[in-house]
């Protein structure tokens, strides 16, 4: 509604009861969808991936992914 207003997103995976910090992909928020709404409305600022985890290839995965949705890879 307001895609002039979105600075910065914070982006993390979750099954929809909590805040899990889960890897892009895990859960299930559909980014696909979500990514293609921001190109849509021109969205080319910043994101954070939020990936809490001890493994940082769950990070690296998430990236990867978003990098793919974005087509920036």
């Amino acid at each position: 509604m307001f895609p002039d207003r979105i600075g910065h997103l914070h982006v993390s995976d979750n099954f929809g009861k909590e805040d899990q910090h889960l890897p892009i992909g895990v859960g299930i928020i559909d980014f696909s969808r979500v990514v293609k709404a921001l190109k849509e409305k021109g969205y080319d600022d910043t994101i954070t991936l939020e990936v809490f985890s001890r493994d940082r290839d769950y990070l690296k995965m998430s990236k990867k992914k978003m990098e793919e949705m974005f087509g920036t890879e």
